[in-house]
């Protein structure tokens, strides 16, 4: 069910609430009580609801402090890559639950413009971001017989080795990288690849046959996902459980707008945050961005590959395990939330 959502924040406190619908499924969006924080790109946009909150909303650019979030005290809500955040729970300890999967495989393979054969060889100079991570698992799987050379600590900063073409002197044929990052650096015409970059590969087509080869259907798979506290999914106070409805709620509803209505409401709510700049500093991406990866005239694209509906990340798993190296997931390690 969509739910449409009109910022009123010029006549009702921000204190109060943050926004409200409009549709059959009416509902106030509550502001925050507990700290959130998630990675800059496209599963921050599952906060646009709250990112206006600064007290508690923290969009990070190094995803290596939004994993170390996991082992402090002020976090009740964590974006994160799904299968690490499980690892972190199920064998380091981390006291916190899987709530939602929300990006189901945003993930390509970028060229430079500088393999002068354009063809992609275990030799060539290929980076990606976040070592060891779920993305990184899926490349080096669907690919055995490449090698990454060195890491970014972001996709988010991957995009700085794409715009200038080199990483420490040496120059990139490809990257690994996701949307929107791709997207803006091949727009931006003061890059040194300006011109000659482009999208070799998308990833997710790639895994979809990897495992068709393999007598199994997924049609993606989950990258991102929402991490809640224990202390915060069996909280019995009463009210707290109103505040954690409401939250999975405001997300759900951004999810729905932004994977099946080619992001059309989130497009007007990511407007309310300033400049095309100010935009884009907050979340990685304007809204032009948002418009131009997830719409394409009346048909709806999704190239930042949301996800709304209920994963059964339980199965992905065995599937892969020996495969992506994944452990098998302890339903202790799924919030009530999870959906």
């Amino acid at each position: 069910m969509n739910c449409l959502r009109k910022k009123l924040s010029a006549l009702i406190p921000l204190a109060a609430f943050t926004s409200i619908t409009t549709s059959s499924c009416f509902f106030v969006v509550k502001a925050l009580e507990f700290n959130v924080i998630a990675p800059k790109g496209a599963p921050s946009l599952a906060l646009l609801a709250y990112a206006d909150d600064y007290n508690h909303v923290t969009i990070e650019n190094n995803t290596a402090n939004v994993k170390a979030a996991f082992f402090l005290d002020e976090y009740d809500i964590i974006i994160f890559d799904t299968f690490t955040g499980l690892k972190l729970i199920q064998d380091k300890g981390a006291e916190f639950k899987l709530a939602r999967v929300i990006t189901n495989g945003n993930l390509f393979l970028v060229s430079t413009g500088h393999d002068e054969n354009d063809i992609i060889e275990s030799s060539d100079n290929i980076l990606g971001f976040g070592e060891g991570l779920f993305p990184d698992r899926v490349f080096k799987a669907t690919h055995p017989n490449l090698k990454i050379s060195n890491y970014y600590n972001s996709a988010a900063n991957a995009a700085v080795g794409l715009c200038n073409g080199e990483y420490e002197g040496r120059a990139i044929d490809y990257l690994v990288m996701s949307e929107p990052f791709i997207y803006n650096t091949l727009n931006n015409k003061s890059c040194s690849t300006y011109g000659k970059s482009k999208v070799v590969e998308n990833i997710k087509e790639t895994f979809i046959k990897f495992s068709a080869d393999r007598g199994v259907e997924f049609n993606g798979f989950p990258q991102a996902g929402v991490f809640i506290s224990t202390r915060l999914d069996e909280t019995t106070d009463k009210n707290k459980k109103k505040k954690v409805d409401n939250f999975f709620k405001t997300i759900d509803t951004e999810l729905d707008s932004l994977e099946r209505s080619g992001a059309r409401d989130s497009l007007k709510t990511l407007m309310d945050y300033g400049s095309l700049y100010e935009q884009e500093n907050i979340f990685g991406l304007n809204y032009k961005t948002l418009e131009a990866l997830q719409i394409d005239g009346k048909e709806v694209i999704n190239k930042l590959s949301y996800y709304s509906f209920e994963y059964d990340i339980v199965s992905f798993a065995k599937m892969f395990m020996s495969t992506l190296n994944l452990d098998l997931i302890d339903k202790d390690s799924l919030s009530k939330y999870f959906g």
